[in-house]
């Protein structure tokens, strides 16, 4: 009985946090946008980057496009509480966190190798 207050709390803890994360990733959709859009501003304002500039813009709007993907499975499972949904968040967020302690163990074991 004392429980339900709990996973009421946690439910709506969990769409909230999901909710902004989804607002930034629509957020960083638009700065790659903008960065398509208005290169030749973008130029004058960060020169030591122009060789890498013509990727920067795709970069940010696949990363932000993941970002509101797991944004919109944490805040429809969290809301409908759907176990599917849950779980695609779950998978998502679990692949993520193993790709990046990969990169960090790769970036570890190679670090005078690379660069």
């Amino acid at each position: 009985m004392a429980l339900k207050g709990c996973y009421s709390c946690i439910k709506y803890l969990l769409f909230a946090f999901n909710f902004i994360f989804w607002l930034i990733g629509i957020a960083l959709l638009s700065v790659g946008i903008w960065i398509k859009v208005n290169s030749k501003s973008l130029d004058d304002a960060v020169r030591e980057l122009k060789s890498s500039n013509d990727y920067i813009y795709i970069i940010l709007i696949v990363i932000s496009i993941l970002i509101i993907t797991i944004g919109f499975l944490g805040c429809c499972g969290a809301c409908r509480e759907s176990q599917c949904l849950l779980g695609l968040f779950f998978i998502c967020l679990l692949i993520i966190f193993s790709v990046i302690i990969g990169v960090g163990v790769f970036a570890f074991t190679s670090e005078g190798k690379v660069g």
